[in-house]
């Protein structure tokens, strides 16, 4: 298993995030409202907060969970040891996680 990490550059302060593959692919996501879809696995970084969001869907399998979680700590090694990796299960988000959402329209 391969995990994509080149494409990792916080050049401005905004929100990014990523679909994970459960091939350890990643793809840039345009945030929009509706975003989230219970059969991905999605980072999101907040460099205002410096949290690395791992949202997990409630309908994915657990190879994929595993996937994301390498995928989110190599962003962390890219961009920088500051920045936390904050797990986001599906239905038991954190106000944090909602918080984030909230500030970039994505609710």
């Amino acid at each position: 298993m391969t995990i994509e990490t080149q494409r990792f550059e916080v050049n401005e302060m905004k929100s990014i995030g990523y679909d994970i593959n459960g091939d350890g692919t990643i793809e840039e996501l345009e945030l929009v409202r509706g975003v989230l879809d219970s059969t991905k696995v999605i980072v999101f970084i907040d460099d205002e907060s410096k949290y690395i969001f791992l949202w997990k869907g409630k309908d994915v399998d657990v190879r994929k969970r595993f996937v994301g979680a390498r995928v989110a700590s190599n962003i962390r090694s890219r961009i920088g040891f500051h920045y936390k990796v904050r797990p986001e299960d599906e239905g038991e988000e954190s106000v944090l996680f909602f918080r984030f959402l909230k500030s970039n329209d994505l609710m």
